[in-house]
């Protein structure tokens, strides 16, 4: 059973409030358009993250920033759009989401590049291309290897705490279905309204859903002990932003709802040692803004 977070002071926002967490705040990205969704090495010694920097290519590439040196390198291939990176622990690989074999790719960069040159700017939403699929490589982008391959979306892929394993949320419609979806999202006219936590091995191999709850599933991540997967879902009301945390077996057993609100939360992660558990969520915010809320954890 789990027990309620502690929420010290979350009804109560407060920019001094911040300073019990945050100190010494730096900026460590200077090049590129923006930059975004940063991930710690196990050690702590470098950061892997996505950055729109590319030449020709006006979306999100990933990156690996060496701490120490401050030295950068790409890892992903530079073509198409990427998403979501995280770090192997106890080996050199990493994991990142990728539409680089999607044939259309540059034709897909050159007419975004054109977009924008018209003076053109689209309100910011996240992609779900159909051609993003989920790839391993070594640290220096070497060796990369495709793990998904079913006609769909697959990203937001994290490791198990062991590196054994890869969770990661999932959109497999129909041939019939995904062949009218592209034509929409090639108009970007919808995103799909239906997301599922998919696991599978290290190397691709037994990939199975462990979530068939409908709505829309996604941001999981493993508790420190591996046994379990904490996601964000809105599946009780599929057309709100009425998004709750849950937890559940890595089997897909155990389904168990986290927090209580009437605002999103969504995009938790654990610390290491897994006492604490931050997210993002709309609760004690403006319409329409997110926040970091942390709480201690007790399983």
């Amino acid at each position: 059973m789990i027990s309620m977070l502690d929420l010290p002071g979350a009804d109560k926002p407060s920019s001094s409030g911040e300073a019990q967490f945050l100190a010494n705040t730096r900026q460590l990205i200077f090049e590129g358009k923006r930059s975004g969704e940063g991930y710690f090495s196990p050690d702590g010694k470098a950061l892997i993250f996505q950055s729109e920097r590319e030449p020709g290519n006006p979306f999100y590439q990933i990156y690996l920033l060496d701490l120490e040196s401050g030295d950068s390198h790409r890892v992903s291939p530079g073509i198409g759009k990427t998403t979501c990176s995280f770090f192997r622990p106890g080996s050199d690989e990493v994991l990142f989401a990728s539409t680089h074999l999607d044939p259309e790719a540059k034709a897909r960069q050159k007419a975004e590049l054109e977009f924008r040159a018209a003076g053109k700017q689209r309100r910011y939403s996240w992609d779900y291309d159909t051609h993003m699929d989920i790839f391993t490589a070594k640290r220096d982008g070497s060796q990369i290897r495709r793990l998904t391959t079913t006609p769909g979306y697959d990203g937001g892929a994290f490791f198990s705490p062991d590196g054994r394993h890869i969770v990661y949320r999932a959109w497999h419609p129909t041939d019939t279905a995904l062949t009218s979806y592209r034509e929409l999202l090639r108009q970007r006219l919808v995103r799909p309204n239906r997301m599922e936590i998919w696991v599978m091995n290290a190397d691709g191999s037994d990939q199975h859903q462990i979530t068939n709850l409908g709505g829309a599933n996604f941001a999981p991540y493993y508790t420190p002990d591996g046994r379990r997967i904490i996601f964000s879902s809105n599946y009780k009301n599929p057309k709100s932003r009425d998004f709750e945390l849950y937890l559940v077996n890595a089997d897909g057993s155990g389904l168990e709802q986290v927090t209580h609100h009437t605002e999103f939360d969504g995009f938790p992660m654990f610390s290491p040692d897994g006492s604490k558990l931050i997210w993002a969520s709309g609760r004690s915010s403006r319409e329409g803004e997110l926040n970091l809320f942390l709480a201690d954890w007790r399983p």
